[in-house]
């Protein structure tokens, strides 16, 4: 009896194992569309959620997206799922040993604040009306530098409002 029940488990270690290898991520590509947004696209072998963990301190941020089948054209016309998750609104300094390059223009009159510190952006959604965006400096151990705030002081449909798509 206790063969069979190391076997039991070694068989579900053994279909664990093959699970993580068809659901790890492979052929994992980042890139940046047309509204600078980074979009992350990689395959698995078989269908998965298609989920992106990210985060600045650490993964506490969740964004998820869509993955396709594709069969390619060989002979044995094998499988992937080609996963796509776009992360919007991003900013942020991955760090840089070289340091900052000076501004090379003046202040431009739509220019109200300007750093040349490393650091990235905090949005805070407070409820349904109010929102604030600040930008964090990593170079004053997370201090805010900048901050504005929008605020929704009438609310229902906007007709004149244009959908983006």
């Amino acid at each position: 009896m206790g063969l069979l029940r190391s076997s039991g488990v070694l068989f579900a270690m053994a279909l664990s194992v093959l699970a993580s290898e068809l659901t790890q991520p492979g052929q994992v590509h980042l890139s940046v569309d047309e509204s600078m947004n980074v979009v992350v696209t990689w395959s698995t072998k078989v269908s998965c959620p298609s989920v992106v963990e990210y985060g600045v301190s650490d993964l506490n941020l969740v964004a998820n997206g869509s993955s396709t089948l594709f069969v390619d054209g060989g002979p044995l016309h094998l499988m992937q799922h080609m996963h796509r998750v776009v992360l919007t609104a991003l900013t942020g300094s991955g760090g840089c040993v070289e340091g900052q390059d000076p501004f090379e223009n003046s202040t431009h009159t739509w220019s109200a604040f300007r750093s040349d510190d490393f650091g990235y952006t905090r949005l805070i959604l407070h409820n349904g009306s109010h929102l604030q965006l600040q930008q964090v400096s990593s170079n004053q151990a997370g201090k805010v530098i900048d901050e504005a705030w929008l605020l929704q002081d009438s609310h229902g449909p906007f007709p004149h409002a244009t959908r983006v798509q």
